[in-house]
């Protein structure tokens, strides 16, 4: 999950709970962790720095702390241009004038314009103007607009520059190293995470959180959920794509979603800690493509 750290919003703390789970991942040796982030190095290190053997990449894959002790970020996308933020930077600052309360800030290879603390109506409708002009004004610049309605965000990247890019360079790097991932799983909640899905190799488990249309192939409705399935992976030996034994039960930790159209309608219990964490994905047919 992406933190924002635009006008002045601080990053939801960890509580225990969640610590614990980093804690009982970071010490499994036959999982490799990578957290993979829109946020900053800076923010990243304070969040996860703790945990040595997780790789860290800031900044939706422009730089990678590798995992293991003394590491430190490193670019991981060299090549990135980012030419274009010299004309969008004005156009944005333009929009901070005239929307009060909207703030902007300025990454490596993104620039974002921040209106969550202005005047919901008025704030949507200068969103709405902002990606009109910039979709008239950015031509075959090298760099991409995203819009995202529930944080009150506009963006705009380096093409060059996304998620799912870093995951695909990650596996091939495995694959040139004659190590390849036995198995790959990419989870993510939102927008920015969709490249992943997309760009992940075709084998890999890939997991939406929470509503909306997704390309991901599998659903969990809420953090809560996330966090049941995390607590599997730290408890036992939670293979993917089969039915493992954990503390004598049969767990069937993934399958298809046409495996499971007839499983969905039955309610959670309120323990479910011995259940399915995939148990009650939501139904595909509405996020079979991600607009």
């Amino acid at each position: 999950e992406d933190h924002e750290e635009t006008g002045g919003h601080l990053p939801p703390l960890f509580d225990e709970e969640d610590h614990e789970l980093f804690a009982g991942l970071a010490a499994r040796q036959d999982l490799r962790v990578f957290i993979v982030s829109g946020s900053s190095k800076d923010l990243l290190e304070s969040c996860f720095g703790q945990y040595e053997s997780f790789s860290l990449i800031a900044e939706n894959g422009f730089c990678l702390k590798r995992a293991g002790p003394g590491q430190k970020f490193r670019p991981f996308c060299p090549q990135s241009s980012t030419e274009w933020m010299a004309k969008v930077k004005p156009v944005i600052e333009l929009f901070k004038r005239c929307t009060p309360g909207s703030v902007i800030e300025v990454k490596t290879t993104s620039i974002i314009w921040d209106y969550s603390g202005c005047d919901d109506e008025y704030g949507t409708f200068k969103a709405k103007e902002l990606m009109h002009l910039l979709a008239l004004s950015l031509g075959n610049l090298p760099c991409q607009t995203m819009e995202s309605h529930d944080s009150c965000l506009v963006e705009v990247k380096s093409l060059q520059v996304k998620k799912g890019l870093a995951v695909r360079m990650l596996c091939l790097l495995q694959e040139e190293a004659q190590e390849q991932f036995a198995e790959v799983l990419c989870i993510g909640d939102d927008d920015a995470d969709e490249s992943m899905f997309i760009d992940a190799p075709q084998t890999a488990y890939t997991v939406k959180v929470g509503s909306g249309p997704t390309n991901a192939n599998h659903r969990l409705p809420d953090a809560a959920r996330l966090r049941h399935f995390l607590s599997i992976l730290v408890k036992g030996k939670a293979g993917l794509g089969t039915t493992s034994v954990i503390n004598g039960d049969s767990i069937a930790v993934f399958k298809s979603i046409d495996e499971r159209t007839n499983n969905v309608s039955a309610a959670p219990e309120a323990d479910d800690s011995e259940g399915d964490p995939l148990a009650f994905l939501q139904d595909q047919e509405e996020s079979a493509e991600f607009r």
